[in-house]
């Protein structure tokens, strides 16, 4: 074969660097590095650790336990609105054990006091200052320990109702240092000086207003007579208002 005929046939067949890739060796480049990729993907740790069943287990146990705590919440109001209900019971069986009760302040005091020459003492002092006869009261005896220059307060059991009511209402003939007050437990004082404190507060806002406090309630009205609010203290001792809308609502 001559020269010629060699450089002919060189020149017309093209180089490697000069032909084109075919598609199906760009396919199959793409192939190996999408597999390359995903070889990858799966040994990083995170991917690693990924179980499907085992994220739909945790989901399932996390609204297991939501659902328990949800149980939990209810039982626990249940439990609260009892126990509210058992104080209210034990409030209302104390109000009536004193309902015929007073606590009076300011009577001279002894050492060695016992309740015969205190019921004594409490009969002598309401004979004097009411004009009432003997025999009104059931029993008095001294709260606290004795101290000299302190006398201790006397609680006072009538034997009626009525006598009982009565010196409430006329106990304001009294002279300091002695002061007579209705007996009440712990949680009715809180409520009476909360209700007090804003009675007094309110008239001094607006001296127009007639205040009365009722049975736990402090009722306003205005030169009408029209009630305009009504306040009472909740379990917190807060101070609560209602509208005379609200209240014929609720």
């Amino acid at each position: 074969m001559s020269k010629r005929g060699l450089s002919s046939s060189s020149s017309s067949s093209p180089t490697d660097s000069e032909s084109p890739t075919p598609k199906k060796d760009y396919k199959s480049a793409q192939k190996k590095v999408k597999v390359k990729e995903t070889s990858v993907l799966v040994k990083h740790p995170l991917v690693q650790d990924f179980d499907m069943d085992h994220l739909l287990q945790k989901l399932e146990s996390l609204e297991l336990g939501q659902a328990e705590i949800k149980r939990e919440i209810k039982n626990l109001s249940v439990s609260i609105a009892k126990i509210e209900s058992l104080e209210d019971k034990f409030l209302q069986v104390d109000r009536i054990s004193r309902e015929k009760n007073v606590i009076i302040y300011g009577l001279e005091d002894s050492a060695g006091e016992n309740w015969i020459k205190t019921t004594g003492i409490v009969e002598e002092f309401l004979q004097k200052t009411f004009n009432v006869k003997h025999g009104i009261v059931d029993v008095a005896e001294r709260l606290g320990r004795y101290e000299k220059l302190k006398p201790r307060p006397v609680r006072v059991k009538f034997v009626r109702l009525y006598d009982k009511r009565m010196v409430i209402q006329e106990k304001k003939c009294l002279k300091h240092p002695i002061y007579i007050n209705a007996d009440m437990n712990l949680h009715d004082r809180k409520v009476s000086t909360a209700l007090r404190k804003k009675k007094k507060a309110l008239v001094e806002q607006d001296s127009s207003l007639k205040v009365t406090l009722k049975k736990g309630r402090l009722i306003c009205s205005d030169n009408t007579g029209q009630v305009i609010q009504e306040l009472h203290v909740n379990r917190d001792f807060e101070l609560v208002e209602k509208t005379p809308a609200s209240m014929d609502s609720s």
